[in-house]
C-alpha cells in the first residue's frame, strides 16, 4: 500500500542569530541615580515557519556586563560592573548566562509593537515564564526583533537593596525592575 504524503508544506527555517550585531541594553534605576550599558549576545537561533517565528533561543553572556555611563572613570565602572557580576546580583561565576526560549508569537493587540513574544527567561537557574513586546521583521533572509521591556530582578532572586524585602534602605534604595532593550540580528 502507498503513503500518501501530506500535500500541506512546510516551510521551516532555522536563522542563526549574528552574534556581532545583536545586542542587550540595559537601564537601572537607584534613588540617587541610575547606570546603563550593555551584555553581549552569544549565541541563539530563531525558527520561522511559513513566514512566522515560533520559535528559537538566546544566550546572553553575563560576564560581558559593561556600564556605559561610567566610561572615563575605569575604577568606579569596574566596582559598579563586579559588583553586578557578583552574588549580590547576577553571579556571574555560577550563573554564566541568562537565556531566553520563545514559545509562541502572536499578534500584538496594543499597536506600539506588531508581536508579543511569549517565552521563558532563565536567569540564576530561576525560570519564569514572560511575555516581551516585539517588533520583528522577517525578509531577505534575515531576522530582525527589537524588544523594550522591564524586567523585575526580584523574581529571580536578585534582592541586593530591594525595598521589598529589606527596610531603612533610605539612599541606597534600587529599584526592583530594570529595562532592556534587546536588539536581535538572525540570518538563514
Amino acid at each position: 500500500m502507498e503513503t500518501i504524503k501530506n500535500a500541506v508544506s512546510e516551510d521551516v527555517k532555522n536563522f542563526k542569530v549574528d552574534t556581532n550585531e545583536s545586542i542587550v541594553n540595559w537601564h537601572g534605576k537607584k534613588v540617587l541615580g541610575q547606570h546603563n550599558g550593555t551584555v553581549k549576545i552569544s549565541e541563539g537561533n530563531v525558527i520561522v515557519q511559513n513566514g512566522k517565528v515560533t520559535g528559537g533561543k538566546v544566550k546572553v553572556n553575563i560576564s560581558t556586563l559593561e556600564s556605559l555611563d561610567l566610561a572615563g572613570d575605569e575604577k568606579t565602572k569596574g566596582m559598579l560592573e563586579g559588583h553586578l557580576k557578583s552574588d549580590d546580583f547576577f553571579n556571574a561565576e555560577k550563573f554564566p548566562d541568562i537565556t531566553f526560549k520563545i514559545n509562541s508569537v502572536e499578534s500584538s493587540p496594543n499597536g506600539k509593537t506588531n508581536y508579543i513574544v511569549n517565552g521563558e527567561m532563565t536567569i540564576r537557574d530561576v525560570t519564569k515564564d514572560v511575555s516581551l513586546p516585539a517588533n520583528v521583521t522577517i525578509e531577505n533572509e534575515k531576522v530582525t526583533a527589537e524588544i523594550d521591556a522591564d524586567i523585575d530582578r526580584t523574581d529571580y532572586g536578585l534582592k541586593y537593596g530591594s525595598g521589598k524585602f529589606f527596610a531603612g534602605l533610605g539612599d541606597n534604595l534600587i529599584s526592583d525592575k530594570f529595562n532592556i532593550k534587546i536588539h536581535v540580528a538572525a540570518k538563514a
